[in-house]
C-alpha cells in the first residue's frame, strides 16, 4: 500500500506538467467546454420549445378550452355577440383580435388584442391559478386607456431594433403607443395590446377574430348554443367551436427544424472531442519520460493508471461545472432566434422566458462524460501500456494514409447505400441524418489523408531547385501528420459550411424566383367584411379583381387547406411551371380534378394521377405546384366548384391587377382618397416581396449562428494544436537559422504554405460540401419540410470559403510562430535537444 504522502507527491508530479504547459490545459478545457456547451445548448433550446408545445396553444399564459370563431376561421365576429354571451353568464370568455401590422421599417409584427379584465375577473372569481408577477407587470389603466401601451418581450424588442426611447411608426405613418417590455408575460413573438386599440390599428372596429373559452363546462354549453348564435347574430359565415392543437401535432410539425439544430450541435460536440483527444495525447506524450521514471522509482502501473484516470475525471468535473452556466447562456441568447423561425415557418408561438433548469447539469455531465470517455480512452490505454518502455525522442511513428482513405471511401459508399435505402422505408428522415453524419465523417477522413499523401510527394521535386521550400513542405507534412485530427475537425466544419451555405443560397434563389412568379397582382386588398362598399366601385373600373377564399379540412395531424383558384389565365400560369393541358383544364373546371402543393406530394405520398378524397368526394390530382414556407397541406380547387361546395366561405383577400403596372403608385393613392380604404387594408406587391425575403433571411439565424460557432471551434482546435507543436520545431529552426536563413524568410514561407494548405483543404472539401447540400435539399428538406428546389452552385461563395479557409490556417500558423521565442533559438543548439 502506497503511503498517502507518496501518493500526494506522485499526483503533484503529474499535475505540475500543466503548470509548465498551461496551453495544453487551456486547449483541453476550451475544446471540451465548447463541444459540451454547443450540444447541451441545442438540447436546452429544443427542450424549451417542446415544453411550450406541451402547454398547448396558450393565450398570453392562459390555456383556452376552446375557441368560438367563424366557420373555417375566416370571417371576423361581431363584438355584440360577445357582449350578449357575457350577459348570459358566460364569464370565462376572452375577446381576441389578431392580425399583422406593417411597420415603417418594413417589418411585419403579429398583433394580438384582448381584454385583460375579462381573464382576470374569471381567474379571481374561480380561484384559478395565475402568476402574480404577471399582474404586477401590467398597469391596467395605462394598458386599457388612451394613449394605450404595447407590451412586448424584451428579446422581441431587440429583434425589432427598439430602444427604450424608440418611437414606433406604422407603415402608413401613424405613431404607435409607447411600448413596454413585459418579460413576465408569455408573449414570445407576439405584441400584446388592448382589444380596443387593436381594432383601431387593424382597421376592424367592433370586430373580433375569435372568442377564447377558458372553462370546459362553458365550452360544452356553447356547443349547444351555436344554432341560436347563428339566428341572433347572422353574418357572412357560420359560428363554429374549435379546439386548440394538440402538443403532439405542434411537436411533429416542428420536428425537422429541431433535428437540424440537433445535427449541428452534435457536429460541434464531435469537433470538441477531436480537440480534447489532441490535448490529452500531447499531455500524455510529453509525460512519457516522467511516467517511466515514476515506474522505475517503484510506483506500480496500476497506481499510475488510477492517478491518470482520476486526473481525467477531475478535468471532466471542471468542464461540467464550466459548461452548465455557459450552455444556459447560449440557449438563452439563441431562443429568440428559434422562436422567430418557429413563428415564421410554422406559426407556432413559444415562450421566450428561459429560466435555469435542474437538468442542465445532468445534460452537461452526460455530454462531458461521453466526450472524455471517447477522447481519453485510446490515449490513456496506449500511455498505460507503454509505461515500462523507454520513451522515444519524438512522437510515436504515424501510420500510413491508406487506412484512412479506405475507411473514408467506405463511409462515402455507405452514404449512397443508405440514401437509396431511405427512399423505400418509413425511416427516411432518420436515415437521412445518418447519411449526413457519414458523409461528414467520410470527408473528414479522406481530405486530410489526401493532403498528407500529397505533401509527401512534393518535397522530392523541389529538393534541388528550392531547398528552403523543400524543407518547409517537409516540416509542414510533419506538422500535418501530427495534426490530422485537428485538420479533420476543420474539414468537417468547412464541409458543413459549404453545404449549408449552398443550401441557403439555393433556397434564397428558389424563393425569389417563386415570389416573382406567384406575385402576379400589383396590389393586394384586405376586405373588412363580406361585401365592402368599395368593392362594387372597383368592379366598375377597368381593372382585374381576383378574390382568395379558402377552407380548412381535417387531414391527418396537420390538416389541409382548400383554396379557390380563379380562372384568370395569368393567375393560373403563375401557379404552375408548365400550363395545364386542355383535358386537365376541363377536369379542373368540371370539379373532377385539383392541384396539390409539394408538401402534400412529398410527405403524404400523393402523386399526379392519384385520387384525393376531400370531404366525402374524390378528385384527381392534375399537377403539383411549389409552395415554399407553407407548413400545411394545400390544394387548389376551381373557384366555381369551390363556391358551390362551400358557399359560406368569404373573401380573405382581393388581388388587383392593372393593365399598366406604372399606374400602381397612382392607384395606391386613389384607393385611400377615392375608395375609402384604410392603409392597413392595402398591401403593395413590392412590400410583400420585400417582407417575404426578410422573413426568409431571418429564418436561418439560429442555424447560421451554430454553423459559424462550429467553424470557430474547429479553427481554435487547429491553432492550439500548432501551438503545442511549436516547441518541438525549435531545434530545426535553430539549425536553419545558424546556417544563415533569415527569420523573416522562414516565417513567410511557412505562412504561405499553411495558407496554400488551407485553400487546398477547402477545394478538396468543396465537392463533398456540394454533395452535402444536395443531401440537405433533395432528402432532408423533402422528408422534413416537404420542399424541393434546384441545387444552385455559387462560385463567389465558394471563392470566399477558400479564402476564409486559407486565412484561418495562416492565422493559426502565425499564432504558432508567435509562440516560438526566436531570440533564444541559438541556445537550442547547445542544449542538446
Amino acid at each position: 500500500m502506497m503511503p498517502a504522502s507518496a501518493l500526494l507527491w506522485t499526483s503533484l508530479a503529474l499535475w505540475r506538467h500543466y503548470l509548465r504547459h498551461p496551453l495544453q490545459l487551456l486547449l483541453l478545457l476550451v475544446g471540451a467546454c465548447s463541444g459540451v456547451v454547443m450540444i447541451v445548448g441545442v438540447q436546452l433550446l429544443n427542450q424549451q420549445a417542446k415544453d411550450s408545445y406541451q402547454d398547448g396553444e396558450q393565450l398570453l399564459g392562459l390555456q383556452p378550452a376552446a375557441y368560438l370563431q367563424a366557420e373555417f376561421g375566416q370571417s371576423p365576429l361581431p363584438q355584440s355577440a360577445y357582449i350578449w354571451l357575457r350577459r348570459q353568464g358566460f364569464d370565462s370568455l376572452v375577446p381576441i383580435l389578431q392580425g399583422s401590422l406593417a411597420l415603417a421599417e418594413g417589418q411585419i409584427v403579429t398583433l394580438i388584442g384582448s381584454d385583460p379584465l375579462s381573464s382576470f375577473h374569471y381567474q379571481s372569481t374561480n380561484n384559478a391559478a395565475r402568476d402574480s408577477s404577471s399582474d404586477n407587470q401590467l398597469d391596467i389603466g395605462s394598458f386599457t386607456l388612451p394613449p394605450y401601451q404595447i407590451l412586448v418581450s424584451r428579446e422581441r424588442a431587440k429583434q425589432l431594433g427598439w430602444q427604450d426611447d424608440t418611437d414606433v411608426y406604422s407603415a402608413d405613418g401613424r405613431k404607435l403607443a409607447q411600448w413596454q417590455a413585459a418579460d413576465e408575460q408569455a408573449l414570445g413573438h407576439q405584441l400584446w395590446v388592448d382589444i380596443g386599440y387593436a381594432q383601431q390599428l387593424l382597421g376592424q372596429p367592433r370586430l373580433l377574430s375569435q372568442i377564447a373559452v377558458l372553462d370546459n363546462e362553458q365550452a360544452g354549453r356553447l356547443s349547444e348554443l351555436l344554432p341560436e348564435l347563428n339566428q341572433r347574430f347572422p353574418f357572412d359565415s357560420h359560428w363554429q367551436l374549435s379546439y386548440p392543437s394538440s402538443p403532439l401535432a405542434l411537436e411533429q410539425m416542428a420536428q425537422p427544424l429541431h433535428l437540424n439544430l440537433r445535427a449541428l450541435g452534435l457536429l460541434s460536440w464531435l469537433v470538441g472531442c477531436f480537440i480534447v483527444f489532441n490535448a490529452i495525447s500531447f499531455a500524455l506524450q510529453d509525460r512519457r519520460r516522467l511516467l517511466h521514471q515514476l515506474f522505475q522509482a517503484g510506483v506500480t502501473r496500476q497506481r499510475l493508471a488510477a492517478l491518470l484516470i482520476t486526473e481525467q475525471v477531475l478535468l471532466c468535473a471542471v468542464v461540467i461545472i464550466l459548461s452548465a452556466p455557459l450552455s444556459w447562456l447560449l440557449a438563452e441568447q439563441l431562443l429568440p432566434a428559434l422562436g422567430r423561425s418557429l413563428a415564421q415557418i410554422y406559426a407556432i408561438n413559444i415562450d421566450y422566458r428561459f429560466a435555469w433548469r435542474s437538468d442542465i447539469v445532468l445534460y452537461s455531465a452526460i455530454a462531458g462524460g461521453c466526450a472524455f470517455l471517447l477522447a481519453a480512452l485510446f490515449p490513456l490505454r496506449s500511455a498505460i501500456k507503454q509505461i515500462a518502455q523507454r520513451p522515444a525522442a519524438d512522437l510515436a511513428p504515424q501510420r500510413g494514409q491508406r487506412p484512412e482513405v479506405l475507411a473514408g471511401i467506405a463511409l462515402l459508399v455507405l452514404c449512397v447505400v443508405l440514401d437509396l435505402l431511405g427512399r423505400y422505408t418509413q425511416w427516411a428522415l432518420p436515415l437521412g441524418y445518418l447519411t449526413l453524419a457519414l458523409l461528414l465523417l467520410g470527408s473528414g477522413l479522406v481530405v486530410p489523408a489526401l493532403l498528407v499523401g500529397l505533401l509527401k510527394r512534393l518535397p522530392s521535386r523541389l529538393a534541388s531547385r528550392l531547398p528552403l521550400q523543400h524543407w518547409s513542405l517537409g516540416e509542414l507534412g510533419w506538422q500535418l501528420s501530427r495534426s490530422k485530427l485537428a485538420l479533420l475537425a476543420l474539414v468537417l466544419a468547412l464541409t458543413a459550411n459549404v453545404g449549408l451555405n449552398t443550401m441557403v443560397g439555393s433556397f434564397r434563389q428558389a424563393v425569389s424566383a417563386w415570389l416573382d412568379q406567384r406575385l402576379v397582382a400589383d396590389i393586394y386588398l384586405r376586405p373588412e367584411q363580406a361585401q365592402p362598399p368599395w368593392l362594387s366601385k372597383l368592379q366598375q373600373q377597368d381593372v382585374t379583381l381576383i378574390s382568395r377564399r379558402s377552407v380548412s379540412l381535417d387531414y391527418g395531424i396537420q390538416g389541409l387547406e382548400v383554396v379557390a383558384l380563379d380562372r384568370h389565365p395569368r393567375l393560373q400560369d403563375s401557379i404552375l411551371d408548365a400550363p395545364l393541358s386542355e383535358q386537365q383544364r376541363q377536369l379542373l373546371e368540371n370539379g373532377q380534378g385539383l392541384l396539390i402543393n409539394q408538401r402534400l406530394q412529398l410527405l403524404a405520398g400523393v402523386a399526379i394521377g392519384d385520387n384525393l378524397r376531400l370531404d366525402s368526394q374524390d378528385y384527381q390530382v392534375l399537377a403539383v405546384y411549389a409552395d415554399y414556407g407553407n407548413p400545411r397541406f394545400q390544394v387548389f380547387l376551381d373557384i366555381e366548384v369551390f363556391a358551390k361546395r362551400w358557399p359560406g366561405a368569404r373573401d380573405e383577400g382581393i388581388a388587383l391587377m392593372l393593365d399598366k403596372p406604372s399606374e400602381r403608385a397612382d392607384w395606391l393613392r386613389r384607393l385611400v382618397d377615392d375608395y375609402g380604404l384604410s392603409p392597413t387594408q392595402i398591401i403593395d406587391q413590392q412590400q410583400i416581396r420585400s417582407i417575404a425575403l426578410k422573413v426568409f433571411e431571418q429564418t436561418f439565424v439560429a442555424t447560421s449562428a451554430l454553423n459559424l460557432l462550429t467553424l470557430l471551434i474547429a479553427a481554435l482546435g487547429l491553432a492550439c494544436n500548432l501551438l503545442l507543436l511549436a516547441q518541438r520545431r525549435r531545434c530545426g529552426l535553430a539549425l536553419l537559422h545558424s546556417m544563415g536563413v533569415q527569420q523573416s524568410s522562414l516565417k513567410r514561407v511557412n505562412l504561405a504554405h499553411w495558407g496554400l494548405l488551407g485553400a487546398v483543404s477547402c477545394l478538396l472539401a468543396l465537392p463533398l460540401g456540394i454533395g452535402l447540400a444536395w443531401l440537405l435539399i433533395k432528402r432532408l428538406n423533402v422528408y422534413g419540410f416537404g420542399w424541393d428546389y434546384p441545387l444552385v452552385l455559387a462560385s463567389s461563395n465558394y471563392l470566399q470559403m477558400v479564402l476564409l479557409s486559407a486565412a484561418v490556417c495562416v492565422l493559426c500558423a502565425w499564432l504558432a510562430q508567435k509562440r516560438i521565442h526566436w531570440q533564444n533559438l541559438p541556445n537550442e543548439l547547445g542544449s542538446g535537444n
